[in-house]
């Protein structure tokens, strides 16, 4: 990864990046990171830093690892030595304060995806309702979601959401990012 950052700017931004990745009661932006910590870091250069650094810290939460199991995690990817330093030695300092955190906000729960179909739709219609566009309109995803809620006594959700061929493409991209950041952690955990 280029460009390195002063030791005192990059425990800050760890330091950011945790409470919004992980404790959601800070929204950052990529511009006040780049006025305020990220100097001369190019865009590229600083959306990868916080992707990367987003990642290792939540596989980590998630997993309630170590300080050494998330230093493995993260020299496997893409940051420099002393930019996983910095992460590990947040990690060694604030895992327990984290962890006691999302413990607390855990009694709300998250929902748990029960079910998923899927089916093509076409339209035969004269007129694409989406578009406005006269004639046949493009074939579309559309993907059923059941989800059970967390809460035992709330009823279950239904969520059906349509996607064109070119975003259902991104968004098999994106699966297959997050099987291999999923095999990563795993192998990063045996």
């Amino acid at each position: 990864m280029s460009g390195a950052l002063p030791p005192k700017a990059l425990a800050a931004l760890i330091k950011a990046i945790a409470r919004h990745t992980l404790l959601k009661d800070v929204f950052i932006t990529l511009e006040e990171l780049q006025a305020s910590l990220l100097g001369g870091l190019s865009p590229a250069a600083a959306a990868e830093l916080v992707r990367e650094i987003q990642g290792g810290l939540a596989v980590a939460a998630h997993g309630n690892w170590s300080p050494e199991q998330l230093h493995s995690f993260l020299s496997e990817g893409s940051l420099k030595a002393d930019q996983a330093e910095a992460v590990v030695s947040y990690w060694s300092e604030a895992k327990q304060g984290i962890q006691a955190a999302i413990a607390s906000r855990a009694g709300a729960g998250r929902p748990t995806l029960e079910d998923v179909s899927f089916r093509v739709a076409t339209h035969t219609a004269s007129t694409d309702t989406a578009t406005g566009a006269a004639g046949e309109a493009e074939p579309r995803a559309v993907v059923d979601l059941r989800l059970r809620p967390a809460d035992a006594g709330a009823t279950a959700a239904a969520i059906t959401a349509s996607a064109s061929k070119a975003m259902l493409s991104d968004m098999l991209a994106s699966l297959g990012q997050l099987r291999r950041e999923l095999d990563r952690a795993a192998a990063a955990t045996a």
